[in-house]
């Protein structure tokens, strides 16, 4: 009620793509028992979500796009085999587990066997537990340094469970986000910016 409206004000103002993952996800049988983590089903039905929509829009068919997925444990999927690490103490050359085993090893997958003339390159960036202020922390390392032409983002369960929503500072959360995206057309003013929305099938407020 809070988080995602934000993203989907951030997006208009910025004029860049949101994806529903929030509502796609609303069947708990997409999701493993703690109700945070997608299933095998769900981690699929995600990939086709942002698959979909990179594959549509055209921005992606230049020859060797650099593609960034970060966010927090949903996106990590173990990637470098170290779950939940810094991505310096990972595994990059590991090409059995680079995208590790969530959406974006779905999404990897299917763009460089549709489209192997496009020379796509690929970075997940996910850690496990990241909230909003973490991926801030290293937004510079994990995102610019990559000098990204798409940059992916799905953050915001782990800022809102367990929170007191009548204290949280959701204008400085905004705030945060917008400096995300402001950073990065920065270094890119032509980088293709996907917001995804968080999900949550807990009991949680």
């Amino acid at each position: 009620e809070e988080v995602i409206p934000i993203i989907r004000e951030v997006a208009r103002h910025h004029w860049f793509d949101v994806i529903d993952l929030h509502t796609l996800m609303q069947d708990r049988s997409l999701m493993l028992q703690d109700y945070v983590h997608p299933n095998a089903q769900g981690a699929e039905f995600i990939a086709r979500a942002v698959y979909e929509e990179l594959a549509s829009s055209g921005l992606t068919a230049r020859p060797g796009k650099r593609v960034v997925f970060i966010g927090d444990s949903i996106t990590d999927g173990d990637w470098g085999k170290a779950d939940s690490r810094p991505s310096a103490d990972r595994n990059h050359y590991d090409m059995n587990h680079i995208y590790g085993h969530s959406y974006p090893v779905f999404v990897a997958s299917q763009l460089l066997f549709d489209h192997p003339d496009w020379h796509m390159r690929f970075y997940n960036r996910g850690k496990g537990g990241d909230t909003l202020a973490g991926l801030a922390a290293r937004w510079d390392d994990d995102v610019l340094a990559v000098r990204p032409d798409v940059v992916s983002i799905l953050v915001g369960v782990n800022d809102g469970r367990g929170r007191d929503y009548a204290t949280f500072d959701f204008a400085g959360w905004e705030s945060t986000y917008r400096s995300l995206l402001d950073r990065t057309l920065a270094v890119n003013p032509s980088a293709m910016m996907v917001g995804c929305t968080p999900f949550y099938g807990g009991s949680d407020p």
